[in-house]
């Protein structure tokens, strides 16, 4: 079996105005579908970034896996791997899918899947079991919170509703999560934070403390957006707040940053 044709097809979601140390969500999100036809009619599909990078990305690589069997990658991968600069890292204050430091990885991550696609229906089995087997048969979600501006996402004639309103403080968060979780039965929060200043979004997290109890572990996420100095303190300002299965997620840039505010807050107990 071979390779016959790589396809990508630009998708863009109606989005509503969110916040995160980005900045403000485009109203609308980019994601990128990829197909992979073969020589014995299957079809395999991922889905990866959107935008101008990934899409570029992508079709740098078609000579590479056009001709390609899809059971044998790790010759593709070599090839991108030695292309990768040292320091390959996702989450920075790049925009999601641009950076060009995990170009390689994310590239080949939506070539693999859509390979991985292939091979099960090649051999009749589902993509868990060509992994080592399933471990579960279901995979919790968190609710993911996020500041946002007013606004349901979308331009002109394809505007949306704004189903959520502006939710720029605690109390808005808050009644967020009480809508998701009455909508959803969500067990675990997540805020995406780094938008607001530290000691806002630190009163955010004690408030759904407060609301919905320590049976509901907290996440907050800032993308990066913060100093050691701040991490460190916001870590130890909700030491309780994130025990109990939460955690202070990649909240200062670079894995040595990060590594920092490890050992900071560990040397604080």
């Amino acid at each position: 079996m071979r390779i016959t044709k790589l396809r990508v097809y630009p998708v863009a979601v109606a989005d509503p105005p969110l916040r995160s140390s980005y900045g403000r969500h485009a109203p609308y999100a980019l994601r990128t579908i990829v197909e992979l036809e073969t020589t014995d009619g299957i079809t395999g599909v991922s889905e990866t970034y959107g935008g101008d990078g990934p899409l570029q990305a992508l079709e740098e690589v078609r000579e590479r896996v056009e001709g390609r069997d899809p059971f044998q990658l790790s010759g593709l991968w070599r090839e991108m791997a030695a292309e990768a600069r040292e320091g390959d890292r996702t989450q920075t204050h790049l925009l999601p899918g641009e950076n060009p430091l995990d170009k390689p990885a994310r590239t080949f991550a939506a070539i693999e899947i859509a390979c991985l696609d292939i091979i099960g229906k090649a051999t009749g089995k589902p993509v868990c079991d060509l992994l080592g087997g399933r471990v579960r048969d279901e995979v919790p979600f968190s609710a993911y919170l996020f500041y946002k501006d007013a606004g349901g996402g979308g331009l002109g004639g394809d505007e949306r509703e704004d189903v959520w309103g502006e939710c720029l403080d605690a109390a808005s968060i808050v009644r967020q999560c009480r809508r998701m979780i009455e909508q959803y039965g969500f067990r675990e929060i997540k805020l995406k934070g780094g938008v607001l200043e530290p000691d806002e979004e630190i009163e955010t997290i004690r408030r759904l403390r407060e609301e919905f109890g320590p049976d509901y572990p907290l996440r907050i996420d800032p993308n990066c957006a913060w100093t050691v100095e701040t991490s460190v303190r916001v870590g130890e300002a909700l030491k309780e707040e994130l025990a109990g299965g939460g955690y202070l997620e990649d909240p200062a840039p670079g894995l040595d940053g990060m590594a920092q505010v490890r050992d900071r807050l560990l040397e604080k107990g």
